[in-house]
């Protein structure tokens, strides 16, 4: 029906001039309290963990909220994978939303593609750590 998607987002991480990340920043923050402030505003927290993406720590977190995209309201699921490469932040956001009205079928839904959500999340690879 077209109303499932995913998203792939590369920021860069202002950090200060020469500062590298170390094993023992990620290790802190890719803890569930931390990974609870990710969530936007507004959105409802349902879980997170940490998790391994290509080989880098990472995380995974899931929420719900609901937004209007132009004439629609839309109920979402966000499955998002996160992983922290150099000075880049690195998320991988899927998709799954319900029209007005169809919003008991989110959690449905959402069972049966978070199967393929996982499986493009094992596809990311970051091809430089591999020279």
């Amino acid at each position: 029906r077209g109303l499932e998607m995913f998203l792939l987002m590369v920021k860069d991480i202002p950090l200060p001039l020469g500062y590298t990340l170390t094993k023992q920043d990620l290790d802190d923050f890719f803890v569930e309290s931390e990974l609870k402030e990710m969530v936007p505003e507004g959105a409802r927290y349902v879980s997170a963990k940490p998790i391994v993406l290509d080989n880098h720590k990472g995380a995974m977190i899931i929420f719900d909220y609901t937004l209007q995209r132009l004439d629609m309201t839309l109920t979402t699921r966000c499955l998002q994978f996160i992983t922290i490469y150099e000075r880049k932040m690195i998320w991988i956001n899927c998709f799954i939303s319900m029209l007005p009205g169809e919003e008991g079928e989110l959690q449905e839904s959402f069972n049966r593609f978070e199967p393929l959500f996982k499986m493009i999340g094992n596809t990311f690879i970051i091809q430089e750590q591999y020279k």
